[in-house]
């Protein structure tokens, strides 16, 4: 944190006060004033973003190490494509986990989530759909299991409005010419990356290698 305050030292945007060992005081400047009226600050650590993608297939780690070097390099819109393209990956992959999971056929959901000609977004939302079910059948098995129903309490809720915004900001980038991409849009989503994978890998990690005497149907 150090860092970022002599940074914003140099660039004017604040003035030091009374410091200690363990406080860092400041004032903003005329300057700093005007310039967080319209900029929000995205503080993002490459090395800490690293570290917890280190689990990740090594295709993954090294999408979202391009992403990190187009961003620092001012390309945003290349970025957001890169930082989609992670995501979704990861997201294909539960999907097809899925796909593996007997007792659902009959439901309307099936058909759109196992169709290998479907669009992502189309297989996504029926395996969001689906994902509801399964939870749904597990909230009826989860007394004393709180093991492994804590990963399922935010599911697929949380998955929603993050993977949405992702696949979004992918598609504007990659085939809209008039969207306009900051570094703070790109390294919110960037910086999302760790817990959505995270989520997404425990999920079909479950799916796979259910534990004894759990139905998902």
């Amino acid at each position: 944190m150090s860092e970022v305050f002599f940074d914003l030292q140099a660039k004017g945007l604040i003035v030091p006060e009374h410091q200690n060992a363990h406080v860092l005081g400041c004032t903003f400047t005329y300057a700093g004033l005007e310039f967080f009226k319209s900029r929000a600050m995205v503080l993002v650590d490459p090395n800490l973003v690293a570290c917890q993608l280190r689990d990740q297939p090594a295709e993954v780690q090294v999408v979202a190490q391009e992403a990190w070097r187009c961003l620092t390099s001012g390309c945003n819109r290349a970025a957001m494509v890169m930082v989609g393209l992670a995501a979704e990956d990861s997201a294909a992959a539960l999907i097809e986990a899925l796909c593996g999971i007997k007792g659902h056929e009959k439901q309307p959901y099936w058909k759109p989530v196992t169709s290998e000609s479907g669009s992502f977004q189309v297989r996504w939302t029926a395996g969001l759909q689906m994902l509801d079910r399964i939870k749904e059948r597990l909230k009826a098995q989860r007394q004393g299991r709180v093991e492994w129903w804590s990963r399922w309490e935010c599911v697929p809720d949380v998955l929603r409005p993050i993977g949405e915004a992702l696949r979004l900001g992918r598609n504007r980038a990659a085939h809209s010419i008039d969207d306009e991409f900051s570094f703070n849009h790109v390294a919110m989503y960037y910086a999302s990356l760790p817990f959505y994978l995270k989520t997404l890998d425990a999920i079909r990690e479950f799916l796979d290698e259910p534990p004894d005497g759990i139905a998902l149907a």
